[in-house]
């Protein structure tokens, strides 16, 4: 039940909490998996899957710094308190719902978040591009004088950055335990497939925000 919400995420939920995984949904699933990592136990044995566990943990917690110290910093501004102190809350707060509920409040928790983070980017875009200040982005697309042109350019000196994001956001997931625990923990095969593929094209939506926000900045003074 902690790991995997006795593997009964709907479909839903499993939208709001993960991306990729088309080829890897239906093996993993059948074979009753709970981890990514069994596979490689299973073919390569225990002492090469614990190097790759350490690997893994060593990026978890990495990861679970940078939000942690994110989240710190939103509240700090928000709340008007100390850095630390929110930091302390904010780890406080995920380890509390995440030891009560196990995955279920964790896949939950995402579902709000992700509502809140949409609703939150999409009621600045106006409040930017209506500015007074920020000029009409539709005329610096190409041409702007307060800065270069927001849509940039692509140089072949770049193909290589390129290709490295390209990669990265679209593979990039596939390394993660969290992810996978998301594969594992839907309701059927079917599910974690539909959740993957649909999640991969809300994605893009959540995308667009940022994108004009970009815009209105690079317009402005």
């Amino acid at each position: 039940m902690a790991l995997l919400g006795n593997r009964s995420i709907n479909c839903v939920v499993g939208i709001f909490t993960m991306t990729g995984g088309l080829l890897l949904a239906k093996p993993l699933r059948e074979r009753n998996f709970v981890t990514m990592l069994d596979p490689f136990q299973i073919k390569y044995g225990e002492v090469l899957t614990a190097v790759l566990s350490l690997v893994s943990l060593f990026l978890d917690v990495l990861w679970v710094a940078a939000v942690v110290a994110s989240l710190g910093g939103v509240m700090s501004v928000v709340l008007d308190l100390s850095f630390s102190l929110c930091i302390w809350i904010s780890a406080a707060v995920a380890i509390v719902y995440t030891l009560l509920g196990g995955l279920y409040s964790v896949a939950y928790t995402d579902v709000i978040q992700l509502s809140l983070i949409f609703v939150s980017l999409w009621g600045c875009v106006p409040f930017v591009l209506m500015n007074p200040h920020t000029l009409d982005i539709r005329q610096t697309l190409m041409n702007n004088t307060l800065h270069g042109p927001w849509i940039g350019t692509l140089e072949l000196k770049k193909t290589f950055i390129f290709i490295d994001d390209f990669l990265y956001l679209s593979l990039g997931g596939l390394g993660y335990q969290c992810f996978h625990q998301r594969i594992l923990s839907a309701s059927s095969s079917a599910t974690a497939k539909v959740s993957c593929i649909a999640a991969a094209f809300v994605i893009l939506v959540f995308g667009i925000p940022p994108i004009l926000l970009g815009a209105g900045a690079a317009s402005t003074d």
